[in-house]
């Protein structure tokens, strides 16, 4: 029931996204937490989108299951740490959650750093960069809107983005506007002879 729910949102999300940016030609880029359950909900709310988990957008406290595991933890089958590989989640599904060397690593020390695990500043920093890593360049142009959606936590939410006054509900969705500068990694890529 909740799988078949989180696929109707993220339809409802992705209409919505390209209703309010009819123009928009590019790819829908897909962020979670590193914590299970936001993987999970990105995974199954847009099915056809890869899932690229970030560190500093996880929830805030330390209770255990507010911490991530490490990334080998999440997949070995048969553990009792086992998180992702179990019913209904499938390999072919979990393949789509995507990590890329130096922009979101699995083990990124971020992810399990009790200091900026959670650290909206952190993110508001470091989310440019992941972004204009994966965006193709084409996409890159002065003044446009570029719609991605990440997929994080209420508690994270209610204490950073002042949206509301109450902790969000479950899959409670909120939109915001963030300004950033994307620089295309080929102005990036200085290359030396």
């Amino acid at each position: 029931c909740a799988i078949q729910h989180a696929g109707a949102l993220g339809k409802w999300i992705r209409n919505s996204i390209l209703k309010q940016n009819k123009h928009w030609l590019g790819p829908l880029l897909v962020f979670s937490s590193v914590l299970v359950r936001s993987m999970e909900t990105a995974l199954y709310n847009f099915p056809r989108s890869k899932v690229y988990p970030i560190p500093y957008i996880a929830e805030h406290d330390t209770w255990p299951d507010n911490m991530p595991l490490d990334w080998e933890d999440y997949t070995k089958p048969d553990q009792s740490s086992d998180k992702l590989m179990r019913p209904p989640n499938q390999a072919k599904d979990l393949k789509r959650l995507t990590f890329i060397p130096k922009i979101n690593e699995a083990d990124d020390p971020d992810r399990n750093d009790k200091a900026v695990k959670d650290s909206y500043d952190m993110f508001l920093k470091e989310f440019p960069k992941i972004l204009s890593a994966l965006l193709p360049e084409q996409f890159m142009i002065q003044g446009w809107t570029v719609p991605v959606v990440v997929v994080s936590h209420s508690g994270f939410m209610k204490s950073n983005l002042g949206c509301a006054k109450k902790k969000p509900a479950n899959n409670e969705v909120w939109t915001k506007e963030y300004y950033a500068d994307l620089i295309p990694p080929s102005f990036t890529d200085v290359k030396y002879q």
